[in-house]
């Protein structure tokens, strides 16, 4: 698809009706977090009067398929797909941004933010990697039954020279989730990540472009982008300090922790039931869900952490798991780590 087309458009494109589309509309069918970009691709299907679209999920194995037949008759389901995987490594040096140059690459956007997600808690890369730096990428691509390339899946393997020494990252599944490692644990960090699917759409940042309000103002926190209803956890032991809803942050918690701490959960879809305040939190319990509740275009986590009631950024303090995974996360850096020491001074 080209730059600027939307479901609307491409609708419109293939001959929907307006009442066509506005069936297809009311279904909702669609997150609110699902965007097109360009180069995404989707399959178009004809037989007789009937004319199917087929869109991809980002965030699993199925399809959104919208379906006419004559001049009235509109449908929109959701359908769980299965696609065979290969896999795909490529390599190149850093010209210019790193989007960029890895786009040159591997045409799908999604694929150069993964990348910077798997660097993300130690490294900020925009400002830290030279020119000309080296990086390798191990990618997984997903095909149709009819062997149609559908789209690109997740970074397996992330690897980037960074002050003359390789840096590599691997990507591994637990269940409900994913997250990267690298070769050393994470201990050092007091808290857990409060998701199981560890990516970051928005960073801590003094001024950043408001997407609703359209002005520049603090983002003071990081934004953890999942479909609706994903738990989010406690990052460790605390107190309920307080709870609710209001205009701006929608559904929000904030926990107590110790040596100062708060952390602060905001557009929720939805707070754990009984919750009260003062009430004694478990690190790693479910405190809420995401949602998009509040000034939200998508639906995400808006996470934050305060010192001594001053905002700080999260990322130097997270783990990149929640405390439901410690136990398999450790297994996996130490393996990683073994794999790593015995390919020294290589891309992986």
């Amino acid at each position: 698809m080209a730059s600027g087309d939307t479901i609307y458009s491409l609708l419109k494109k293939h001959n929907f009706s307006g009442q066509q589309i506005n069936k297809i509309i009311a279904t909702n069918i669609f997150p609110k977090s699902y965007t097109l970009s360009p180069g995404q691709e989707y399959r178009v299907r004809h037989q007789g009067k009937r004319l199917e679209l087929e869109f991809y999920s980002h965030h699993d194995d199925s399809a959104y398929v919208l379906t006419k037949n004559g001049v009235q008759s509109a449908s929109a389901v959701k359908k769980d797909k299965k696609f065979s995987v290969k896999f795909k490594q490529v390599s190149g040096t850093v010209r210019g941004a790193i989007l960029s140059s890895i786009k040159k690459l591997i045409p799908e956007g999604k694929v150069g933010y993964q990348f910077l997600d798997a660097f993300v808690l130690k490294y900020k890369l925009r400002k830290q990697v030279e020119r000309g730096a080296p990086f390798s990428i191990t990618v997984e691509k997903k095909y149709s039954e009819d062997g149609h390339l559908v789209k690109y899946g997740r970074i397996l393997r992330a690897s980037l020279k960074i002050n003359d020494e390789w840096v590599h990252r691997r990507w591994i599944y637990f269940p409900k989730g994913g997250t990267f490692i690298g070769t050393q644990p994470q201990s050092e960090r007091p808290f857990y990540s409060p998701v199981s699917f560890f990516q970051i759409s928005s960073l801590f940042s003094r001024r950043r472009y408001h997407p609703i309000r359209k002005n520049y103002q603090p983002h003071l926190g990081i934004d953890f982008p999942a479909p609706i209803g994903h738990p989010v956890f406690a990052i460790q032991d605390g107190t309920v300090v307080k709870f609710g809803r209001n205009r701006a942050s929608g559904r929000y918690v904030i926990l107590k922790h110790a040596k100062g701490y708060e952390s602060v959960y905001i557009h929720l879809s939805k707070i754990a039931d009984k919750l009260k305040r003062g009430q004694k939190i478990k690190g790693g319990q479910t405190i809420g869900k995401i949602g998009c509740s509040g000034f939200c275009s998508k639906a995400h986590l808006h996470f934050a952490i305060k010192k001594n009631h001053r905002f700080i950024n999260p990322l130097p303090l997270i783990k990149s798991y929640p405390k439901s995974q410690q136990h398999i996360v450790e297994q996996k850096i130490a393996l990683f780590r073994k794999l790593v020491s015995e390919k020294k001074s290589k891309p992986l």
